[in-house]
């Protein structure tokens, strides 16, 4: 079975989208979705996807969407700009909050501390 003409570019709709929603680069989602990192910029740059690649895309986001929503998922971010303090739950909590926005994340933390420090006096 051969995919639609348009198959390349309806999927390549389908993952810019995801992508946005899951705050996901490229290569993490070709990665994750296929064994390629190289999937989306190759799709951009005009690659025909089989059916089987479109089919684990489809599936590896409908998974991630469904796991999102159970709460087992979060949006990954850009793992460049991680520093590891992010892991905890409380700078965690406040990235999620920020939208992955380290320096919100910290002002969200300075207002945490600062009525901790109020509650204390």
């Amino acid at each position: 079975m051969r995919p639609h003409p348009n198959a390349a570019g309806q999927l390549l709709r389908r993952i810019e989208v995801f992508m946005r929603e899951a705050e996901m680069p490229p290569s993490v989602f070709g990665r994750h979705a296929a064994k390629d990192p190289r999937l989306v910029t190759d799709l951009r740059d005009g690659r025909k996807p089989g059916i089987a690649i479109i089919r684990s895309a489809d599936a590896f986001m409908e998974k991630w969407r469904d796991d999102y929503e159970a709460g087992r998922v979060t949006p990954l971010g850009d793992r460049r700009f991680h520093t590891g303090f992010e892991d905890t739950p409380l700078a965690d909590r406040a990235l999620r909050a920020a939208r992955n926005d380290t320096a919100e994340a910290i002002r969200l933390l300075q207002v945490a501390v600062a009525r901790l420090e109020g509650a204390m006096r």
